[in-house]
């Protein structure tokens, strides 16, 4: 799990030009960092996910309860989740149910595709 700026910097090889010009929490930001993690480790699937899941909240957005969630693979696929909830052991099992189904409906599109 990669936690921190410095950390995504450092080990996804990402373009920092790039991410300076994307905004904070964006799905378009969340495909950007599936896409260097499925490069730098060489993989079919890579999968990142950007969030707030509270009580507080970050010097990026003042949202709390969101979660914005991308893979890249086969098919790149995103979606952003809205709690709005400061619960964060709620907000994080939502999240990881909401991940879990986007994975399941990119791979049921990927079968139907083939």
């Amino acid at each position: 799990m990669i936690y921190t700026a410095k950390s995504r910097l450092a080990l996804l090889d990402l373009n920092r030009e790039r991410t300076r010009q994307l905004s904070p929490l964006t799905e378009e930001m969340a495909l950007e960092f599936a896409i260097a993690a499925r490069a730098k480790l060489e993989t079919t699937w890579g999968i990142a996910e950007l969030g707030v899941a509270g009580p507080g909240g970050t010097p990026y957005s003042d949202a709390i309860g969101i979660s914005v969630i991308a893979l890249s693979g086969p098919i790149d696929a995103a979606v952003t989740i809205r709690t709005n909830s400061d619960n964060r052991e709620g907000n994080m099992a939502t999240f990881t149910d909401r991940a879990l189904r986007l994975l399941v409906d990119s791979l049921r599109s990927i079968k139907s595709i083939s």
